[in-house]
């Protein structure tokens, strides 16, 4: 979780900075204001979490790579991480500007909100499998009498 979490918001840095030129030059230079408030609305509101979800890739890959022993995967991890962020990520530029026009936006954007789908899917898994390890470390800690049954027994609070 902390992989996709530090990724998504280096990547909203990114994003802001990339925004603004991209939404001054291709939109209010070229377009003037209804071009900067159509280019803002698709590249804020519409494609918002683009960069966010390329990044969390990055992440992932560092966590995976920060939490195995073994030193292939350590190795390995966030290259493929990387790899998965710009192929993603070129999968979109590529995508929707294959097909053009408003057609292309809507299907690169069906596309983008289908992988986000399957990135929410991986963090609510994620979110459960970590409740379920620090299930198993507090039972330790329960055996060893450092917390109460009682203590060890209270539900977690919904946002862990």
């Amino acid at each position: 979780m902390g992989g996709i979490i530090y990724g998504g918001i280096a990547a909203l840095g990114f994003a802001a900075t990339e925004n603004t030129l991209y939404i001054f030059r291709n939109g209010y230079q070229e377009g003037g204001w209804g071009g900067l408030f159509l280019l803002a609305f698709i590249r804020v509101i519409i494609v918002g979490w683009q960069h966010p979800f390329y990044t969390a890739f990055t992440g992932i890959g560092l966590a995976v790579s920060r939490t195995n022993r073994n030193l292939i995967i350590k190795l390995i991890a966030p290259l493929i991480g990387f790899g998965m962020a710009v192929t993603t990520h070129a999968f979109h530029n590529t995508f929707g500007g294959l097909i053009g026009g408003l057609g292309g936006l809507a299907a690169g954007t069906f596309v983008d909100w289908i992988g986000w789908t399957f990135m929410f899917g991986f963090i609510i898994w994620m979110i459960s499998n970590e409740r379920n390890i620090v299930k198993r470390h507090l039972h330790s800690e329960m055996i060893a009498g450092l917390i109460s049954q009682s203590q060890y027994q209270k539900p977690f609070p919904r946002g862990l």
